[in-house]
């Protein structure tokens, strides 16, 4: 990650939780979890996504694993993509665009990626666990585009 997508976009402070070691397995990044990042570094990467992977003309991440991963995977949670929590069906975030979607973290870490709007939100905190997301991104979103759809 740090050669690959972390370098080409600008992320040079990172920390990985590393899992075993001490006389067990390991020590190895748990790739899914972990990450600790600065809030512009986080946008870094929603930026990335937003934008299908490239970054000034190159493609750092391949554009069809950000489409597969960015959409509904399964009939169970509709709101669910890989690794990604998605408004494919319009219900995670019913006042922003259906091709939203978010980086999901640890408390209330949320970077949100709307890439028809060429939008990106981070949040970042420990608290509260439970909050209303929909008035924070259905702000932004009200901020930026009209209640007919139109851009300000």
């Amino acid at each position: 990650m740090k050669e690959r997508v972390f370098q080409p976009i600008g992320i040079q402070n990172f920390g990985w939780d590393l899992q075993g070691g001490a006389g067990h397995i390991g020590p190895h990044t748990n790739a899914h979890s972990g990450l600790r990042l600065s809030a512009r570094d986080f946008a870094r990467l929603g930026y990335l996504m937003a934008h299908h992977g490239v970054w000034e003309g190159k493609q750092i991440v391949p554009g069809w694993w950000i489409d597969l991963a960015t959409r509904s995977s399964q009939e169970l949670n509709r709101n669910y993509g890989y690794t990604f929590w998605v408004n494919t069906a319009g219900g995670q975030w019913p006042a922003a665009p259906k091709d939203a979607f978010a980086f999901q973290g640890y408390g209330s870490n949320r970077c949100y990626v709307v890439p028809s709007l060429d939008l990106v939100v981070v949040r970042l905190g420990y608290a509260p666990p439970v909050w209303t997301e929909n008035s924070l991104l259905g702000g932004v979103v009200h901020a930026i585009v009209d209640s007919s759809g139109t851009r300000r």
